[in-house]
């Protein structure tokens, strides 16, 4: 949930960027904005991504069992978010423990909703799925919509 309520405040404020650069600038000015907060954000992750040491494969957390009686298909492991935090010090500062200790607790609950999500994912239905896709588009082009 707090990664869905992420991703709606960053539409809401690139919504706010494009509408206020349209009542100054115009419309091109305002997408060109945009654009180039998007490029800047992208151009950010690639450097995260990259930047990154490779890890360690995490050990898989999911419940051993019985193969099944067709030939396995290789299934991607499951990496958890709390395995990318790194130990702290032993002389470490209260601000740093304490912010570790809030980024460990976010990161177990964001492993807990992508393993969430992936339950679902495996296991719901078709037009249970093909209904929360069609839902979020139907949002997306609401939001998207242009008020005259």
């Amino acid at each position: 949930m707090g990664a869905v309520a992420a991703i709606a405040t960053f539409v809401i404020v690139l919504v706010a960027l494009y509408r206020w650069v349209d009542m100054y600038k115009g419309p091109f000015a305002a997408l060109a904005a945009v654009g180039a907060l998007m490029a800047l954000l992208a151009t950010a992750m690639f450097v995260l991504a990259f930047a990154c040491k490779p890890r360690k494969p995490d050990v898989d957390r999911r419940p051993t069992v019985a193969p099944p009686l067709s030939p396995p298909t290789p299934q991607p492991m499951s990496v958890a978010l709390s395995a990318a935090l790194p130990p702290l010090p032993p002389n470490a500062p209260l601000f740093d423990v304490l912010t570790h200790r809030f980024s460990t607790r976010v990161a177990g609950a964001g492993d807990e909703a992508i393993d969430a999500a992936v339950h679902i994912m495996r296991t719901g239905s078709k037009p249970a799925l093909f209904g929360t896709l069609a839902a979020v588009a139907l949002v997306g082009a609401l939001l998207g919509r242009r008020h005259r």
